[in-house]
């Protein structure tokens, strides 16, 4: 599974590493939950865009859509 889903398996690697890293600092009163939760789905977002938009063009033109840069970012 993991040489099939390399990408999911890190993130859910990362996720266990995250999970264990909110336990520590939030018993050392660092922050709460809702702050920790903001702050790494904003992080998140800039890789999703980047990964969606990579994923988007990849298909546009190998279904042999219209060529045209315009129509790609409609598209997207």
């Amino acid at each position: 599974m993991q040489t099939h889903f390399p990408p999911s398996s890190r993130h859910a690697h990362s996720v266990s590493d995250d999970r264990l890293l909110f336990y520590r600092e939030r018993g050392a009163g660092v922050y709460g939950a809702l702050p920790y939760w903001f702050s790494s789905s904003l992080a998140y977002i800039p890789q999703c865009a980047l990964a969606s938009i990579t994923y988007c063009t990849v298909v546009y033109y190998m279904s042999g859509l219209n060529v045209a840069a315009g129509t790609l970012y409609i598209y997207i």
